[in-house]
């Protein structure tokens, strides 16, 4: 039977998509090259695209985990975080995935990964599964992280047409084929998602419930906000796995 994975969008929570990846390398190898399809909007979707392309690689996401943490250290050490002006998030991404990216042949590119992205004309979902070329892809997942307003550019041009953040449109991309396990840092009727609530980041960090075309979850505004060191802990402990039914 078909076995697929999705990774919801999650702005800093994606530590948690780590965590669980983490997991599923270490401890699952078996599982990982069973899984025929990896789907991802934004954060989930920078994730899912090292599984499908590097496959049950731990150095790989070390290197991903310590790249966040450095990440999230250097914004939160400026005035506004990530809102301060002239803080850039795609560009030290895009350098992370074209040095993970390089290690690997052309041809794993082609190999299961669907990102969410939303178009920036039609201000509708697609689904990306074909790139051709390495900077293609990379550009798609920059696309499905893009945030208007947050990220230092309102949207990514690929070919003709410019993208933006997927999670606008679908957070979690599902597969009607098979079975989807559905990852998500939010509490809800997930596969993989927390047993409690998320620690709190801000004193904004108030959550609210809210609902999309794809997954009902609880929402925290922690979202916006780098993570610091106690969430990696989280991310790697705190994670139940429910029965698929009926999608989510």
């Amino acid at each position: 039977k078909m076995m697929n994975v999705s990774f919801s969008g999650c702005g800093f929570l994606g530590i948690y998509h780590l965590g669980v990846a983490k997991t599923l390398v270490s401890e699952g190898k078996k599982f990982v090259n069973m899984i025929s399809r990896f789907g991802g909007s934004s954060a989930g979707a920078l994730i899912a695209s090292l599984l499908a392309i590097h496959g049950p690689n731990e150095d790989a996401i070390e290197l991903c985990r310590q790249f966040c943490i450095d990440l999230a250290e250097e914004i939160k050490s400026k005035t506004f975080g990530v809102l301060t002006p002239g803080v850039e998030l795609l560009n030290p991404i895009a350098k992370f995935l074209e040095d993970s990216f390089t290690r690997c042949s052309y041809q794993g590119f082609r190999l299961g990964l669907f990102i969410s992205v939303t178009n920036a004309e039609s201000k509708e979902n697609e689904i990306i599964s074909e790139f051709s070329s390495r900077d293609q892809l990379i550009k798609f997942l920059l696309a499905s992280s893009c945030v208007p307003y947050i990220t230092n550019s309102k949207s990514i041009r690929i070919g003709n047409k410019r993208y933006f953040d997927g999670g606008l449109t679908n957070n979690m991309p599902l597969f009607y084929e098979g079975e989807t396990i559905c990852v998500s840092p939010f509490e809800g009727k997930h596969e993989i998602c927390p047993s409690i609530s998320q620690p709190k980041t801000s004193p904004f960090a108030s959550s609210f419930a809210t609902s999309s075309s794809s997954s009902s979850f609880t929402l925290s505004a922690s979202g916006l906000y780098p993570i610091d060191r106690s969430h990696v802990t989280f991310a790697n402990q705190n994670f139940k796995v429910v029965r698929c039914v009926g999608g989510v």
